[in-house]
């Protein structure tokens, strides 16, 4: 007679439960549960359903747990002259463009500065990206902002960011196609916030809306911030631009914060 340990089919659960954990676990008593709540904290909940529980998930399922978003929410604002990093993921049409800024302090600041998206309702056809304002805002918050560098997935934006290098602004390819890249500033955002070690302002719902959207899609290669589906119409583009930001800011936290030669680099 088999025994299962772990969730029925379609039971409604806690996965956040320590008790739920106890039941799923035969060997609980024997495990080290500090190291069971720490790992609880850094895996997202369809992995963690599917291997520390025994159940089934989903394949695609909400990147954050439900919560987590809204504790890291405060009054706080950038302020001018303050040093960040941006963090840009642009398109053409079809989905937003995103412009958003993080601070380098030990809780770490996300806040936006610009958001492009098609109107509700308006055909694709008729609506492009303001490529203009696009780069009037990204020329303006280097002005009020010490900005060190301006990370960007270059992508159909080779052009633009050419030219804004060449008026000297800090520009840094950051392509979002590199998996492990992705897969690692994933995990860093996800173990920031469930931690609570970053900000978001209460007053950018299109920001907790971007990241309500956003999914974590698992492969052989890796799991990191995904949308639902290539032409789904719920966007994302903030929550990939505010990864892009925080990325490097943790990877500049450690440095000093000085000026970057204008120049297109790899990172």
């Amino acid at each position: 007679k088999m025994i299962w340990h772990g969730p029925e089919l379609n039971e409604d659960f806690n996965a956040a439960d320590p008790e739920v954990w106890k039941r799923c676990n035969p060997g609980w008593e024997w495990l080290n549960h500090e190291e069971f709540e720490q790992a609880h904290r850094s895996t997202p909940e369809s992995p963690w359903i599917r291997f520390r529980l025994n159940g089934w998930a989903k394949t695609e399922n909400h990147w954050l747990p439900q919560g987590a978003y809204d504790k890291c929410m405060t009054d706080r604002k950038l302020e001018l002259g303050e040093t960040i990093c941006l963090g840009f993921d642009g398109s053409w049409q079809s989905d937003s463009t995103a412009l958003v800024a993080c601070t380098l302090d030990d809780i770490k600041h996300i806040e936006y500065l610009g958001l492009w998206e098609k109107p509700a309702g308006q055909h694709e056809q008729g609506w492009r990206v303001n490529i203009d304002d696009v780069m009037r805002t990204i020329r303006e918050a280097t002005e009020k902002y010490n900005v060190i560098e301006i990370a960007c997935d270059p992508w159909r934006w080779e052009l633009v960011l050419y030219q804004l290098a060449e008026e000297g602004l800090p520009i840094v390819e950051y392509p979002t196609n590199a998996i492990a890249r992705a897969t690692q500033a994933t995990q860093a955002l996800y173990d920031s916030i469930s931690d609570q070690k970053v900000t978001f302002p209460q007053d950018q719902p299109a920001l907790k809306r971007h990241f309500e959207n956003a999914i974590l899609r698992e492969d052989h290669r890796g799991a990191r911030l995904s949308k639902p589906g290539q032409r789904h119409p719920q966007k994302i583009d903030l929550a990939i631009a505010s990864m892009i930001a925080h990325h490097r800011a943790h990877a500049r936290r450690e440095e000093e914060p000085e000026y970057v030669e204008p120049q297109l680099l790899i990172v």
